[in-house]
């Protein structure tokens, strides 16, 4: 429990100094960077911007889903939708932010989540 609460102590520190320590419990030794740090080791790379922006997805007027149909209308909706995220190039990160704004009715439960 001591060696517990000195590593704490320990990690605490190194994140109020904003210094790389290292943290030793029984045998085991572990560098542990500060809160926010970024390793030098580890390539920066750009995110994918998508083609479209939010705005100019929400006033194409793309069909919309209420969840009243049937499961295949819904899977039809979906591969709708996936085709048109493809054709304006929406990124991967963003494609779920964009098709809840498709969603009516009682799917807006979605957005929330």
């Amino acid at each position: 429990m001591q060696a517990m609460q000195q590593e704490l102590e320990t990690l605490r520190h190194a994140a109020n100094t904003g210094a790389a320590t290292a943290a030793t419990v029984g045998a085991a030794t572990s560098t542990i960077p500060a809160t926010g740090a970024i390793p030098t080791s580890v390539p920066q790379t750009a995110l994918p911007i998508s083609g479209v922006s939010l705005v100019k997805w929400v006033g194409m007027k793309l069909d919309s889903f209420d969840g009243s149909g049937s499961p295949v209308e819904a899977a039809d909706w979906l591969t709708y939708v996936e085709d048109k995220m493809d054709v304006f190039e929406v990124a991967y990160g963003d494609r779920v932010r964009y098709g809840t704004q498709l969603l009516t009715g009682e799917d807006q439960i979605w957005r929330g989540v």
